[in-house]
């Protein structure tokens, strides 16, 4: 078992030190409400602009252009509750806070190959 464990660590950093990675950035406007915290507020706003970046990518990158709109719609229907898992690096940008509107611009690195296992693509 532990010679498995060992092959899988192997082979999955020689592949995904092999695939590219692509820069996404994002904005998102949130507007706080009552019950919620400012840094609730900003990690929900900083995952949305992340989601964001990463659906702008989809439809712009060319690995994804065969894909219909509705198609890549339907990808982030998956990808935006594992962002987290997908972006390498993210950070804000700038943000904005405004009273209780909070406008985040944030920016991560992607792996082409973990989208790919994400959304079943080979």
């Amino acid at each position: 078992m532990k010679k498995f464990v060992f092959i899988f660590i192997l082979v999955s950093s020689f592949i995904l030190s092999q695939t590219e990675t692509h820069t996404i950035n994002g904005t998102h406007t949130l507007t706080q409400q009552n019950n919620m915290g400012i840094t609730e507020a900003i990690d929900i706003a900083l995952r949305e602009a992340l989601v964001d970046g990463l659906y702008d990518h989809l439809s712009t990158c060319d690995d994804y252009e065969t894909f219909t709109d509705e198609e890549i719609a339907g990808f982030m229907v998956i990808l935006s509750g594992a962002v987290e898992m997908c972006a390498m690096e993210p950070h804000i940008v700038s943000q904005t806070i405004i009273d209780n509107t909070i406008t985040i611009k944030a920016s991560a690195q992607v792996n082409s190959f973990i989208i790919n296992q994400f959304l079943g693509i080979e």
